[in-house]
């Protein structure tokens, strides 16, 4: 007799699985059905591999409270620290950053004071330059230009004078917040045809600032400007800094107020004095001694670059004066038009 073909199971966990199964689905209502207690049949890693938390579909997540913008202590929240983080940025030159004076005993420079005839023109050529004083520098300042004179024709000038000078600059701190500036200079302002002895000035400054905060700077100095017609001037005001594109400088005697653009350029309006004493000798062979002042009007431009100060500036002379230690009558020229360049290292 021929046996019946039975199917055999491939795999006996899941008949057993399925015979524990088949009870519960077809039991009567009301009545309980048994289970097995060892789950591991269900749970084994041959069949779960993922391993869940119990419960964790009915936990709810986590919400971070929220707070307000205006109670958040941004101080606190960020925790850094500004002063800190300004003065580990890399240095960027900027001429302006730090109040640097010029002095008005010697403002020798290249320009060109447009004029001629009774106009009084004069064309100046710096030919030596003092290397700008940087803070703990010492050394020698050398300074050195020629004048040439066109006119007036009221009253006899040399057609040349010489401006030769030695400094000794030093800038240096005091404390935490005060710098100073100081400046001894020698020089012979003179047309040398004659004895230069007249001639002989001490043109020198000492100035001090007081850094009060990063944007804001007080000035107190003197400066000596050995002439004939102002002995010396005192130097005080403030200078002040809102934005790194903008800097006030109310500062006597050369007030200015620059704005930077985004070429990296300034572009600035001062005022200032020019002019000097020179040793000259007369048309007639005697030895006197002449003072020009003027006040000037400038706007200027300033390129960056780095350690070398670059302007150019155009400007309107006014309140012009010459005057003789001799008594000679003195002579007012009429106003001018100014053009300078000036390059320093």
């Amino acid at each position: 007799m021929r046996q019946a073909n039975v199917p055999r199971l491939q795999n006996p966990r899941l008949t057993v699985m399925i015979l524990c199964l088949v009870p519960g689905l077809v039991a009567p209502a009301g009545e309980t059905t048994t289970t097995i207690e060892n789950d591991s049949l269900f749970l084994s890693n041959e069949y779960w591999e993922a391993s869940f938390p119990p419960d964790m579909w009915h936990e709810p997540r986590p919400q971070a409270a929220s707070v307000p913008m205006y109670e958040v202590n941004w101080d606190d929240a960020v925790g850094v620290d500004i002063h800190e983080l300004q003065n580990n940025q890399p240095p960027r030159y900027d001429p302006f950053k730090v109040y640097h004076y010029r002095g008005a005993g010697y403002a020798a420079q290249s320009q060109w004071i447009i004029g001629k005839g009774d106009e009084l023109g004069m064309f100046s050529l710096q030919f030596l330059s003092g290397s700008g004083t940087r803070l703990g520098s010492g050394g020698l300042d050398l300074g050195g230009a020629v004048h040439f004179i066109s006119g007036p024709v009221q009253t006899d000038l040399p057609p040349r004078v010489y401006d030769l000078t030695l400094g000794l600059p030093y800038r240096g701190t005091i404390g935490e917040s005060w710098t100073f500036d100081v400046m001894f200079r020698v020089g012979w302002f003179s047309d040398f045809e004659g004895s230069a002895k007249e001639g002989l000035r001490f043109p020198s400054h000492l100035v001090l600032y007081r850094e009060a905060t990063p944007w804001w700077q007080w000035v107190l100095g003197v400066d000596f400007l050995d002439r004939d017609d102002f002995l010396l001037l005192p130097v005080f005001g403030a200078v002040w800094t809102p934005q790194e594109h903008w800097r006030l400088e109310a500062v006597f005697p050369r007030p200015l107020i620059g704005r930077r653009f985004q070429s990296g350029r300034w572009v600035y309006v001062a005022a200032q004095m020019g002019g000097g004493t020179w040793d000259i000798q007369r048309s007639w062979g005697e030895g006197d001694v002449f003072t020009y002042r003027d006040l000037q009007l400038l706007l200027g431009i300033q390129n960056l670059g780095l350690g070398i100060e670059r302007f150019v500036e155009i400007g309107y002379v006014f309140q012009r004066h010459l005057e003789y230690r001799s008594g000679t009558p003195s002579y007012k020229p009429p106003d001018a038009v100014l053009l300078r360049a000036v390059v320093r290292y």
